[in-house]
């Protein structure tokens, strides 16, 4: 049986008037029979506010079976770079996107892979904007396969603040590394391989751009605080914001 997917998620119709949320879809379609597609799947193809397809006159038949009538797009290996893009740019408007294979399930054998790299990554993004003006020391678990591209995401959103990655923490090959996020970029993507439980912590904004953020009196105060007990016993570090 087929099964489809989705990573992220807001809404458009589907063909059960239901919602869908914004995000990249992938939806597999029958390798046998053209009627074993699932009630997801059709949801999603008639609904999803973008429709890529592998080729477009397979999916063109399979969408005619069941009353379904949209115009659709191209995603093959030829076009795939420059599909990506315009992909990207679609879900950054908050616009849902279904991809459709041939048979079977995307990425198994065709072609999508880089477009889910994409849109996993403007994801991540997001969610770090979201933390941005938090005026503490952000900290986040990574697996050594994300590890570099997590940094890149980080330096991007928060710029090059100081940062920790802490690897293999309590353990006999302990390793870690401070420094401000485009040094550990570099060492990180010098290192032929990475291995390990992986600990990333963030230094909080400086007080100048939780200002320039238009942040309240009182986060700017912590902000302040925060950074003066870096370098400060508590009671001093009081003092000198006050």
């Amino acid at each position: 049986m087929s099964e489809d997917h989705k990573l992220n998620a807001r809404p458009a119709r589907s063909k059960s008037g239901g919602a869908l949320a914004p995000g990249l879809y992938l939806v597999a379609t029958p390798i046998g029979n053209a009627r074993d597609i699932t009630l997801r799947a059709l949801d999603v193809l008639s609904g999803a506010d973008r429709l890529y397809a592998e080729d477009t006159r397979v999916t063109a038949k399979l969408l005619a079976m069941h009353a379904i009538a949209r115009p659709m797009h191209s995603y093959r290996e030829h076009n795939a770079r420059t599909a990506d893009e315009r992909i990207v740019e679609e879900l950054r408007q908050g616009l849902s996107v279904a991809l459709v294979s041939d048979a079977g399930s995307p990425l198994i054998s065709d072609p999508g892979e880089s477009v889910v790299s994409e849109a996993t990554t403007n994801e991540r993004r997001r969610a770090i904007r979201e933390l941005q003006p938090v005026p503490a020391t952000l900290i986040f678990y990574e697996a050594p396969s994300r590890l570099v591209d997590c940094l890149k995401d980080l330096e991007a959103v928060l710029g090059n603040r100081d940062a920790c990655v802490a690897r293999e923490l309590t353990k006999l090959h302990e390793d870690i590394r401070r420094c401000p996020l485009s040094a550990l970029i570099e060492q990180y993507e010098a290192s032929p391989e990475i291995r390990g439980e992986i600990v990333v912590l963030v230094a909080p904004p400086s007080p100048e751009s939780v200002a320039e953020g238009g942040a309240s009196a009182d986060t700017l105060m912590d902000a302040q605080l925060a950074e003066a007990m870096r370098s400060h016993p508590v009671k001093d570090a009081a003092a000198i914001v006050a």
